[in-house]
Protein backbone atom coordinates (compact mmCIF):
# COMPACT_ATOMS: atom_id res chain seq x y z
CA UNK A 1 0.00 0.00 0.00
CA UNK A 2 1.29 3.68 -0.77
CA UNK A 3 0.90 6.71 1.45
CA UNK A 4 -1.80 7.66 -0.12
CA UNK A 5 -4.13 4.49 1.19
CA UNK A 6 -6.13 2.34 -0.96
CA UNK A 7 -9.80 1.74 -1.52
CA UNK A 8 -8.60 -2.09 -2.42
CA UNK A 9 -6.89 -1.16 -6.11
CA UNK A 10 -3.71 -2.93 -4.42
CA UNK A 11 -5.68 -6.03 -3.15
CA UNK A 12 -6.86 -6.18 -6.67
CA UNK A 13 -3.13 -5.82 -8.01
CA UNK A 14 -1.71 -8.01 -6.04
CA UNK A 15 -4.23 -10.88 -6.75
CA UNK A 16 -3.70 -10.20 -10.66
CA UNK A 17 -0.06 -10.43 -9.80
CA UNK A 18 -0.25 -13.57 -8.56
CA UNK A 19 -2.47 -14.65 -10.78
CA UNK A 20 -0.23 -13.68 -13.68
CA UNK A 21 2.68 -15.31 -11.60
CA UNK A 22 0.99 -18.53 -11.40
CA UNK A 23 -0.14 -18.91 -15.13
CA UNK A 24 3.46 -18.04 -16.63
CA UNK A 25 4.77 -20.92 -14.28
CA UNK A 26 2.31 -23.45 -15.07
CA UNK A 27 3.85 -22.17 -18.86
CA UNK A 28 7.30 -22.89 -18.06
CA UNK A 29 8.52 -19.22 -18.04
CA UNK A 30 11.44 -18.58 -15.67
CA UNK A 31 10.58 -15.62 -13.52
CA UNK A 32 12.06 -13.00 -11.53
CA UNK A 33 10.05 -10.49 -9.20
CA UNK A 34 11.03 -6.77 -9.39
CA UNK A 35 12.65 -5.76 -6.31
CA UNK A 36 10.34 -2.92 -4.60
CA UNK A 37 12.42 -0.07 -6.53
CA UNK A 38 12.25 -1.71 -9.48
CA UNK A 39 8.47 -1.86 -9.24
CA UNK A 40 8.02 1.49 -8.23
CA UNK A 41 10.65 3.49 -10.21
CA UNK A 42 10.29 1.32 -13.02
CA UNK A 43 7.67 0.57 -13.86
CA UNK A 44 7.81 -3.94 -14.02
CA UNK A 45 6.34 -6.66 -11.49
CA UNK A 46 7.97 -9.93 -13.63
CA UNK A 47 10.98 -10.27 -15.67
CA UNK A 48 10.54 -13.67 -17.47
CA UNK A 49 12.48 -15.98 -19.27
CA UNK A 50 12.31 -18.52 -21.63
CA UNK A 51 14.94 -19.66 -23.92
CA UNK A 52 16.23 -16.74 -26.26
CA UNK A 53 12.89 -14.98 -25.33
CA UNK A 54 13.04 -12.32 -21.90
CA UNK A 55 10.30 -10.06 -21.44
CA UNK A 56 9.96 -6.83 -18.93
CA UNK A 57 6.12 -7.33 -17.27
CA UNK A 58 3.64 -5.10 -15.75
CA UNK A 59 0.74 -6.84 -14.88
CA UNK A 60 -2.32 -4.44 -14.33
CA UNK A 61 -5.93 -6.48 -12.93
CA UNK A 62 -9.17 -5.49 -13.47
CA UNK A 63 -10.53 -1.98 -12.88
CA UNK A 64 -13.43 -0.33 -10.87
CA UNK A 65 -14.78 3.01 -12.96
CA UNK A 66 -15.54 3.95 -9.30
CA UNK A 67 -15.52 2.30 -5.93
CA UNK A 68 -19.01 1.45 -5.48
CA UNK A 69 -19.02 -0.64 -8.92
CA UNK A 70 -17.68 -4.30 -9.57
CA UNK A 71 -14.69 -4.63 -11.29
CA UNK A 72 -15.29 -4.25 -15.23
CA UNK A 73 -12.87 -4.57 -18.94
CA UNK A 74 -15.04 -2.46 -20.57
CA UNK A 75 -12.86 0.84 -19.73
CA UNK A 76 -9.16 0.30 -20.00
CA UNK A 77 -7.33 2.55 -16.74
CA UNK A 78 -3.79 3.75 -18.38
CA UNK A 79 -1.33 5.74 -16.34
CA UNK A 80 0.57 9.03 -17.59
CA UNK A 81 1.80 10.18 -14.33
CA UNK A 82 2.05 8.24 -10.96
CA UNK A 83 0.54 9.36 -7.63
CA UNK A 84 3.62 11.07 -6.33
CA UNK A 85 3.89 13.15 -9.97
CA UNK A 86 6.38 10.78 -11.28
CA UNK A 87 5.89 9.05 -14.95
CA UNK A 88 3.53 6.43 -14.85
CA UNK A 89 3.67 3.25 -15.67
CA UNK A 90 3.09 4.09 -19.24
CA UNK A 91 6.37 5.72 -19.43
CA UNK A 92 8.29 2.75 -17.58
CA UNK A 93 10.87 0.02 -18.33
CA UNK A 94 8.42 -2.52 -18.93
CA UNK A 95 8.59 -4.45 -22.72
CA UNK A 96 5.15 -5.56 -22.19
CA UNK A 97 1.87 -4.85 -20.23
CA UNK A 98 -0.25 -7.54 -19.18
CA UNK A 99 -3.79 -6.72 -18.53
CA UNK A 100 -6.25 -9.12 -17.35
CA UNK A 101 -9.73 -9.38 -18.86
CA UNK A 102 -12.76 -11.52 -17.94
CA UNK A 103 -11.04 -13.51 -20.65
CA UNK A 104 -7.47 -14.08 -19.22
CA UNK A 105 -4.20 -11.90 -19.68
CA UNK A 106 -4.23 -9.82 -23.09
CA UNK A 107 -0.37 -8.94 -23.72
CA UNK A 108 0.05 -5.42 -25.30
CA UNK A 109 4.13 -4.14 -26.37
CA UNK A 110 4.46 -0.86 -24.12
CA UNK A 111 5.73 1.23 -27.14
CA UNK A 112 2.94 -0.19 -28.98
CA UNK A 113 0.38 1.23 -26.48
CA UNK A 114 2.05 4.75 -26.50
CA UNK A 115 1.69 5.24 -29.85
CA UNK A 116 -2.09 4.29 -29.79
CA UNK A 117 -2.29 6.25 -26.64
CA UNK A 118 -1.32 9.15 -28.28
CA UNK A 119 -3.03 8.93 -31.61
CA UNK A 120 -6.34 9.22 -29.63
CA UNK A 121 -5.60 11.85 -27.39
CA UNK A 122 -3.14 14.56 -26.55
CA UNK A 123 -1.30 13.55 -23.60
CA UNK A 124 -0.43 17.14 -22.51
CA UNK A 125 -3.86 18.43 -23.19
CA UNK A 126 -5.80 19.99 -19.76
CA UNK A 127 -7.33 17.29 -17.70
CA UNK A 128 -9.70 17.32 -15.42
CA UNK A 129 -10.75 16.10 -11.87
CA UNK A 130 -11.58 12.44 -11.30
CA UNK A 131 -15.64 12.25 -11.64
CA UNK A 132 -18.22 9.44 -10.90
CA UNK A 133 -19.05 8.66 -14.62
CA UNK A 134 -15.50 7.91 -16.49
CA UNK A 135 -15.47 8.90 -20.23
CA UNK A 136 -12.58 7.31 -22.65
CA UNK A 137 -9.89 9.71 -23.67
CA UNK A 138 -10.60 12.09 -21.48
CA UNK A 139 -7.39 12.99 -18.89
CA UNK A 140 -8.33 12.71 -15.22
CA UNK A 141 -6.30 14.55 -12.49
CA UNK A 142 -7.23 12.45 -8.75
CA UNK A 143 -6.39 14.98 -6.44
CA UNK A 144 -7.79 13.81 -3.46
CA UNK A 145 -5.23 13.11 -0.67
CA UNK A 146 -2.31 14.72 -2.40
CA UNK A 147 -2.49 12.40 -5.12
CA UNK A 148 -0.94 13.83 -8.79
CA UNK A 149 -1.63 11.19 -10.52
CA UNK A 150 -3.15 11.47 -14.59
CA UNK A 151 -4.39 8.75 -15.81
CA UNK A 152 -6.95 8.48 -19.15
CA UNK A 153 -9.41 5.68 -20.13
CA UNK A 154 -9.73 4.28 -23.05
CA UNK A 155 -11.65 1.06 -24.43
CA UNK A 156 -11.63 -2.59 -24.30
CA UNK A 157 -11.40 -2.52 -28.23
CA UNK A 158 -9.07 -0.22 -28.76
CA UNK A 159 -6.55 -2.34 -26.63
CA UNK A 160 -6.86 -5.46 -27.97
CA UNK A 161 -6.69 -3.89 -31.69
CA UNK A 162 -2.59 -4.06 -30.84
CA UNK A 163 -2.75 -6.95 -28.73
CA UNK A 164 -0.72 -9.95 -30.06
CA UNK A 165 -1.08 -12.70 -27.01
CA UNK A 166 -3.78 -13.67 -24.83
CA UNK A 167 -3.23 -16.20 -21.82
CA UNK A 168 -6.43 -17.71 -20.96
CA UNK A 169 -7.16 -17.26 -16.79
Amino acid sequence: MNKYGSNGSDAIGKEAEKSFYNLAESKGWTIIKAEKEQDRKEHWDYALRKGNKSYLIEVKGLKRLNSKVRQDDKLICIELMGVSGWPGWLYGQATHIAFLMKEGFIFVERKALIKLIESLIDVDSPWIPTVPKKEPHIIYRRSQWGKRDKIVYITKDELTSISHKIWEA
